[in-house]
């Protein structure tokens, strides 16, 4: 792989370049990258450069993963290519977040750099545990003050005495599944309990800025999920070319490592995960796309053009518009809908985006473009459902 830091530009001169555009040339031009993410998903090229493409759209809306070396953001991605999870974070299964680790350079001296981690969200873990097909029941849930949690410690059984109000504080959290083959088995945690592990295992547990802090009840019903579906049931199907490989990808798949040699960066605000993302009951992923109110057509307008506006009409119409179509570019690439203004430009071109269009429905638009990309949809089927006004969930 070329240096991080310096690339030739075939002059004979050499040409700083980030490490972002160092992953991108990885993304898009080296085929031993893209050979290693076929295989990743059973030979299909398509979904391999669909999924690094939506790779470049993460890494271009975060600073912090900006900052990572491009191996190790591949290295992390594809844990979640091998378990076959989307790692936008919009979708509620699996993200990537760099944290500023301490680590020794060439001389021994200390030094932080960005590191990337995968990590798979509570939804992740329910749609793996899906995944094997072998669960009737999953489900994760409250106790409200009032209520007692009841185990047996001979047979494990549990129960809850009392009746629930919401109006009253909640006091645990548990995660409770029944497989086909009739076992089940439940873990519910205080939230004394919950916050100590929290507070031992979690990196970013005292970050203002994490969910830990800005939204705990995610956090607990993601550790309740985790431990029980982790330890007690199945997340890999016991059959499967690539059972081993999908095992790995599952060790130290969160955030729940040694925090020793992790500080939080100054920036943390720039990577925090939106705590609405996480928090999410199980459901099958659709097969058909969700249907919403139809996005005006996209495709170039072929009747014919009506009599010239007046000039006033004219100028208050372009306010609402694209006419000029690097002002869409550029917006496309500064909100990260777009991974830069060449990726925003191609776009743009390829979806014939027509000038009448407002500039809110055509970002609207290509943000629909990019999610069914990054669902493995083909150009045509992705243009077939935003014509339909489909757009993914």
């Amino acid at each position: 792989m070329a240096d991080n830091n310096n690339q030739s530009n075939g002059n004979g001169n050499d040409k700083a370049i980030t490490p972002y555009l160092e992953l991108k040339r990885l993304a898009f031009s080296d085929l031993d990258t893209l050979k290693r993410f076929t295989n990743a998903f059973g030979g299909n090229e398509q979904r391999a450069r669909s999924f690094l493409s939506s790779v470049l759209t993460v890494v271009a809306m975060d600073n912090s993963l900006r900052q990572c070396e491009p191996n190790a953001i591949l290295n992390e991605c594809m844990r979640a290519a091998v378990l076959g999870l989307p790692i936008n974070k919009e979708l509620n299964l699996a993200c990537i977040i760099a944290y500023n680790e301490k680590q020794k350079d060439e001389k021994g001296a200390t030094v932080y750099r960005m590191v990337p981690h995968f990590q798979i969200m509570k939804q992740g873990y329910i749609e793996l545990a899906h995944q094997t097909e072998e669960y009737l029941k999953i489900n994760t849930n409250k106790i409200y003050e009032g209520q007692k949690p009841v185990f047996d410690q001979v047979t494990g059984d549990f129960h809850i005495e009392g009746e629930e109000d919401i109006n009253k504080p909640i006091t645990h959290y548990f995660n409770y599944f029944l497989l086909k083959n009739g076992f089940s088995h439940v873990i519910c945690m205080s939230i004394d309990k919950l916050n100590a592990w929290g507070k031992k295992y979690s990196k970013s547990y005292d970050s203002p800025y994490g969910l830990w802090q800005t939204n705990p009840p995610v956090m607990y019903e993601k550790t309740v999920t985790k431990l029980n579906l982790k330890k007690y049931g199945k997340l890999i199907k016991d059959s499967g070319a690539n059972k081993e490989e999908r095992e790995k990808a599952l060790v130290d798949d969160d955030e729940y490592r040694d925090p020793a040699n992790i500080i939080t960066p100054s920036d943390f605000e720039d990577q925090r995960l939106d705590p609405n993302i996480i928090d999410a009951t199980f459901s099958d992923v659709p097969l058909e796309p969700e249907t919403v109110t139809p996005a005006p057509a996209f495709v170039e307008d072929q009747t014919p053009q009506p009599a010239a506006e007046p000039e006033k009409a004219k100028a208050k119409k372009q306010d609402k518009t694209h006419d000029d179509s690097d002002l869409l570019i550029i917006e496309l690439a500064k909100e990260g809908i777009a991974p830069d203004e060449l990726a925003a430009a191609d776009v743009v071109k390829k979806l014939k985006l027509s000038s009448s269009l407002p500039i809110e429905e055509a970002k609207k638009i290509v943000r629909g473009w990019y999610g069914w990309k990054d669902w493995g949809a083909s150009d045509d089927q992705a243009m077939k459902y935003l014509n339909e006004g489909k757009y993914p969930k």
